[in-house]
């Protein structure tokens, strides 16, 4: 796999995780939060993936794109990135 169609999958991927609502575990009690359904429609998600992927294209900010928590894994290199600020500078400067 080229390096650019890796770049282009772990875009891709890190602003799905971060439109998507994280999973609950069963050890959380399943309620959403308040005053949000706790689920994104199909085309809720495709709205926020096409604003991401202009932002980026554009080269403007993505960091609002991410949660404050977000980790960007880089497995090949063993390198682990955290925070919104850090990952988006990591994909920008890629």
């Amino acid at each position: 796999m080229s390096r650019l169609a890796r770049l282009v999958s772990v875009i891709a991927l890190a602003g799905l995780f971060a439109a998507v609502p994280v999973l609950r575990t069963a050890a959380q009690d399943g309620t959403p939060a308040a005053g949000s359904s706790g689920a994104m429609s199909v085309v809720e998600t495709q709205s926020v993936i096409d604003a991401y992927l202009a932002a980026l294209v554009a080269q403007e900010d993505i960091a609002p794109f991410f949660s404050e928590d977000i980790v960007l894994e880089l497995v090949d290199v063993g390198q682990e990135i955290r925070g919104r600020d850090a990952v988006a500078g990591t994909i920008v400067g890629w």
